[in-house]
Parts: structure tokens; sequence; C-alpha cells
């Protein structure tokens, strides 16, 4: 998951998305044991 650290918005991998939509900051790449849970 891409997850955006200063409006702490969420993107799918699957779009490439490299700078957040809202605010412009560059995604960082987190994996939450709970995301992979839920695939």
């Amino acid at each position: 998951m891409l997850f955006c650290s200063a409006c702490g918005r969420i993107y799918p991998p699957r779009k490439k998305v490299r700078v957040c939509r809202v605010c412009g900051t560059p995604l960082i790449r987190k994996y939450f044991k709970k995301e992979r849970a839920r695939k």
C-alpha cells in the first residue's frame, strides 16, 4: 500500500501514483499485516 505521510491518505498499489494528488508529497510504501489478511 502507498501511504502519504503528510495527509495520511492511502493509495492502492495498482494505480501508478508516486506523489499524493492532494498535498503533492512523495508516497511511502508501507505494508500492513491487516491489509494482507483482508486480501
